[in-house]
C-alpha cells in the first residue's frame, strides 16, 4: 500500500473518525483505524463493535493495500507535521513509513484480517432527512440521554419516524426532552427506534457543518441503523428494550 495525501485532508479525516474509537478498547485492534486505498481514495474505518464509521478522503493511490494503525498516535503524528503533501508506504512486518518534507516518522501497526468487518449498508433501503434540521434536533435531545442508568433503553433516543414527522426523545427517568418536526418525506412505514448516545453524538458531528439542502439518508436492517452523511457511512446496533411512555 501506498498513497499521497494533503496535511489537511488527513487530519480532518482522523479527527472525524477517532471518535469511535474507545480509549480502553475491550480488543486491541479497536485501538487502530482501518487505512485502505479505494478507487476513490483513502477509506478510513473505526469500529467498537457497537457503532462503525468509514469516509474517504481525496488521496492519490500509488499502490493498493491496507492496514490498521494506532489511532491516537497516528492522530497526534498527523497534526505534527508540515502543512504539505504525506506519504504512507506499507512495509515488512504491518510497519508504515510516514514522510512529509523532512519530517520522518515509521509507525507499526496490525493486519487488516484482524480488523472487524463492516456491516454492509443498501442505500437504497434508505430515506432521506434534512442534514441541518437533524443535527439541530440531536442537540436539542442529546443531553437528556442518560449516563449511568442501567436501563438500557434510556442510553439512547428513541428516534421515531412516520409520515411526514420525525420525532426525537430522550429521558434520564427525571427529565425529559422531545423534539419533533413536520418533514417532507414519506417512509414506506412507520419507524421506532432507540438509536444510542454515542451514535447520536457521531452522527451530530458528521452533519455539523451541513447546510439547509444537505441531505442525510437514514435506515434500517434487522437490529441496526445507519446513517450515510456525504462520503461517511455509520451505522450503530439499536439498543433493545421499552422506552418509557413519553406521551404521558
Amino acid at each position: 500500500m501506498e498513497f499521497v495525501i494533503s496535511k489537511s485532508n488527513l487530519v480532518r479525516e482522523l479527527q472525524t473518525i477517532t471518535g469511535v474509537v474507545e480509549k480502553r478498547a475491550t480488543l486491541p485492534i479497536l485501538a487502530n483505524l482501518l487505512l485502505e486505498t479505494t478507487g476513490e481514495g483513502l477509506q478510513v474505518g473505526a469500529s467498537d463493535l457497537e457503532v462503525t464509521v468509514r469516509g474517504v478522503a481525496e488521496a492519490t493511490v500509488v499502490k493498493q493495500g491496507s492496514v490498521t494503525l494506532p489511532a491516537g498516535k497516528l492522530l497526534e503524528i498527523a497534526r505534527s507535521l508540515p502543512e504539505a503533501e504525506v506519504q504512507f508506504k506499507l512495509l515488512d512486518r504491518n510497519q508504515v513509513a510516514i514522510s512529509c518534507e523532512r519530517t520522518r516518522y515509521r509507525i507499526s501497526g496490525q493486519a487488516r484480517d484482524e480488523f472487524p468487518n463492516f456491516p454492509e449498508v443498501d442505500e437504497k433501503e434508505g430515506i432521506e432527512l434534512p442534514g441541518r434540521q437533524l443535527n439541530e434536533m440531536i442537540e436539542r435531545v442529546a443531553f437528556a440521554i442518560t449516563t449511568e442508568d442501567p436501563r438500557y433503553s434510556l442510553n439512547g433516543a428513541l428516534f421515531l419516524l412516520e409520515k411526514g414527522k420525525l420525532t426525537l426523545v430522550a429521558t434520564d427517568g427525571h427529565r425529559l426532552a422531545y423534539v419533533s418536526r413536520e418533514l417532507d418525506m414519506k417512509p414506506a412505514k412507520k419507524q421506532q427506534v432507540i438509536v444510542p448516545r454515542k451514535a447520536l453524538n457521531e452522527v451530530s458531528k458528521l452533519t455539523d457543518d451541513m447546510g439547509d439542502e444537505d441531505k442525510v439518508v437514514f435506515g434500517q436492517s434487522d437490529k441496526q441503523v445507519f446513517f450515510i452523511v456525504g462520503k461517511h457511512k455509520l451505522t450503530s446496533n439499536l439498543l433493545e428494550g421499552k422506552f418509557p411512555r413519553y406521551e404521558n
